[in-house]
């Protein structure tokens, strides 16, 4: 492999703008992991507890979201002449209406890529790899390991369930391992699509050295405006669509069962997943009494459909989802196979536990910080999530951690307001009268 820009793999890719923080923890309410600090009054993301699933990017009513992009570093690599190839996400159409793989391709080579396929090339690489595992039967059960979010979250935050992922990359790595066996190890890949979580794998992928650089369909777009480009009714005729349909459906809710041969159906029993939150819920409730199961989870609750690009850029619709529905067959040639398919390469990989390492707070550190909000005995215990946390036990438990301020309590600011408004009300020198619209007297200090 060509010496690579930098090791990526420390590299914060996800921030939130202090400046336009408000201090709402709408961020905190959603993240499925809590991996939001709340410092200084201000959100900060947490990267080693983060799975960027992007979730307090869609939610931020202040657009607090900093996605450090790779467009600079892929600007480089096409300018300075260097050999660039493009995996292309298989739902470009729903972010670019009318687009296909063809039409794509155009633009792209304008702005100086090699050569340019579909992701979906690896899908397919993936899915023999999971038939083959499944045919041998010899997991007890299997969780898909094509989602990098939930990747990230089962390592993370359920290291006991390692065990049962299957041991195959995801389908960009399985695709940048394709393209570098058929066009040369010293070409750079270069991923574009919707996902938050490919662009951190792309970063720590074999040390950032088998995924040069990933590329938001919004930066893509940000890109060809700089430069004047549309994509247009040309195709590009070099650029060859995936020839199997079957391979796209995995970007669809429930399609990675559908893509699977149908006789290994009756092997398992399937379970389908999806959503950020429902996933995280249900992964914590699986235990050693399952047997025999097949499950597919995928961050998003659309699957790669609703990727957080998508539902970031409004284009999580139902008639995104037409178009990608219609361009799912007719984008497919029944004659070529593209270069890269028949590439002979090893994709499957070991995933290994990542715990994060959390203190736990002793019963009498937890009652002191309980009783900073007012929270002494269990009546006091409101439990409202207005901070985000479940209870305010977990609250009390992500202060100890550092994870969040003590006065983020929505009931005690409050109660601290009335306790405040009252002090002045009765105290006041000045004789004061609270009427209500009739004139009719309320309250007198």
């Amino acid at each position: 492999m060509n010496e690579r820009t930098s090791n990526r793999s420390t590299e914060p890719i996800m921030r939130l703008k202090k400046a336009n923080c408000k201090n709402c923890y709408k961020c905190v309410r959603a993240c499925p992991v809590k991996a939001i600090a709340i410092i200084s009054e201000r959100a900060e993301i947490n990267e080693d507890r983060c799975i960027y699933c992007g979730r307090c990017y869609i939610v931020c009513p202040q657009d607090a979201r900093d996605l450090a992009g790779d467009l600079d570093r892929v600007r480089k690599m096409t300018a300075s002449g260097e050999k660039v190839y493009a995996s292309v996400s298989s739902a470009m159409s729903v972010y670019f209406p009318e687009s296909n793989l063809k039409k794509i391709a155009v633009v792209l080579k304008k702005l100086g890529f090699a050569g340019v396929e579909e992701i979906s090339e690896g899908v397919g690489r993936v899915i023999q790899e999971y038939s083959e595992l499944l045919y041998e039967h010899n997991m007890d059960n299997a969780i898909s390991s094509i989602c990098p979010a939930v990747n990230f979250m089962i390592q993370k935050y359920y290291p006991d369930l390692v065990k049962w992922m299957i041991p195959v990359e995801t389908p960009l790595e399985a695709h940048a391992r394709m393209l570098r066996a058929t066009y040369g190890n010293d070409i750079r890949v270069v991923g574009i699509g919707q996902c938050i979580a490919y662009h951190k794998l792309a970063n720590i992928a074999d040390d950032g050295k088998l995924i040069d650089a990933y590329l938001t369909f919004e930066e893509l777009e940000q890109w060809m405006e700089e430069e004047s480009l549309n994509i247009t009714a040309e195709e590009d005729q070099e650029t060859t669509f995936c020839h199997s349909y079957r391979w796209k459906y995995p970007d669809e809710p429930g399609g990675l069962v559908k893509a699977l041969p149908g006789e290994l159906k009756y092997n398992y029993k399937m379970w389908d997943i999806n959503g950020e939150s429902r996933a995280y819920s249900m992964l914590g409730q699986m235990g050693k009494d399952m047997h025999g199961f097949f499950i597919t989870v995928m961050s998003c609750s659309s699957a790669c459909l609703g990727g957080p690009i998508f539902r970031l850029n409004n284009k999580n619709t139902f008639g995104s989802m037409v178009r990608w529905l219609e361009s799912v067959r007719v984008d497919v040639s029944l004659t070529h196979n593209s270069p890269s398919e028949t590439a002979d390469v090893d994709i499957r990989k070991k995933f290994k536990p990542q715990p994060i390492e959390e203190k736990e707070p002793s019963a009498e550190e937890l009652r002191e910080l309980l009783a900073l909000v007012g929270r002494r005995t269990k009546k006091d215990m409101l439990d409202c999530g207005g901070c985000g946390y479940s209870s305010c036990v977990e609250k009390a438990k992500a202060v100890y951690q550092g994870m969040a301020d003590p006065f983020m309590c929505i009931p005690n600011a409050r109660d601290k307001a009335e306790a405040q408004s009252n002090l002045l009300f009765d105290n006041s020198p000045n004789g004061v009268l609270i009427m209500d619209d009739k004139l009719n007297i309320i309250d007198a200090n």
